[in-house]
C-alpha cells in the first residue's frame, strides 16, 4: 500500500499520541514505583526545611524560585509555582542554580559545598598579576574611598560655557539584570547623585 508524505506524518503523530495517552492512563508498574520512590525521597529530604522565596540570579527575566534550608544550610532550590509568569518553570541554568553553592561529591554521592565558590574578597593591586585574599570590610571601605576620590577629581560643576552640569565623567556604572524596579530606582538615585553620566544596564546591552 502506498502512503503519501502527509499520510505518513498523520499516522506517525497519531501513533505517538496514542502511545503517550496509554502511558498516562496505564503506566508501567516499574515506572510508577520509581516515580513514587522519587517523590518520597524528595518529601523526606525537605521535611522540616524552611522555605524562602528568592529570585534566580542569571538573567533579566527575574524568575521566582524557592530556596529550602535546614539549620541554615541550603538543601534544595526549585521554581516557584505561585510566580505569575513562570508558574514554577525554570530554564536549565535556573534549574541548576543550587550548584552555585552545593554540588554532588562524585566519590560519596553526598551534597557538599561547592569548592569552586568564592568565599573571600579578592584584591589585585595596581600592576600586580595575582589576587590576594582581603577582609570584606576593608574591601568595602576601599571601594567607598576610591569612589569618593575619583568623584572629587573628575567632578565638573560647570562646563566650558559656564552652564551648570554637575557631572562626573571619571566613573562609569553598569546595572545588573536581576535588580527589581525598587532596586533599580535606588541605584539610579545613587548614580545620579554621584553625577555619573556613563550609566547603562546589563539587560539592555
Amino acid at each position: 500500500m502506498l502512503i503519501s508524505r502527509r499520510g505518513l506524518v498523520k499516522t506517525s503523530a497519531a501513533a505517538l499520541a496514542a502511545g503517550t495517552m496509554l502511558d498516562l492512563i496505564a503506566p508501567d508498574k516499574a515506572h510508577a514505583d520509581a516515580l513514587k520512590a522519587e517523590l518520597k525521597r524528595n518529601y523526606e529530604r525537605l521535611v522540616g526545611a524552611r522555605e524562602t522565596t528568592t529570585v534566580c540570579p542569571y538573567c533579566a527575566s527575574g524568575c521566582s524560585t524557592l530556596a529550602h534550608t535546614i539549620d541554615g544550610e541550603l538543601v534544595n532550590m526549585e521554581g516557584d509555582p505561585d510566580h505569575p509568569s513562570t508558574q514554577g518553570a525554570l530554564c536549565p541554568k535556573g534549574a541548576a542554580q543550587l550548584n552555585t553553592r552545593n554540588v554532588i561529591d562524585p566519590e560519596t554521592g553526598e551534597l557538599i559545598s561547592n569548592p569552586a565558590r568564592a568565599r573571600h574578597a579578592l584584591y589585585r593591586a595596581p600592576g600586580s598579576t595575582s589576587f590576594t585574599k582581603v577582609d570584606l570590610h576593608w574591601a568595602l571601605k576601599e571601594i567607598a574611598v576610591r569612589t569618593y576620590n575619583s568623584r572629587e577629581k573628575g567632578f565638573q560643576h560647570t562646563d566650558e560655557n559656564g552652564v551648570v552640569v554637575n557631572r562626573n565623567e571619571n566613573i562609569a556604572w553598569i546595572g545588573f539584570a536581576s535588580a527589581d524596579n525598587e532596586e533599580a530606582a535606588l541605584i539610579t538615585k545613587l548614580v545620579r547623585g554621584l553625577g555619573i553620566t556613563f550609566f547603562d544596564h546589563q539587560a539592555r546591552i
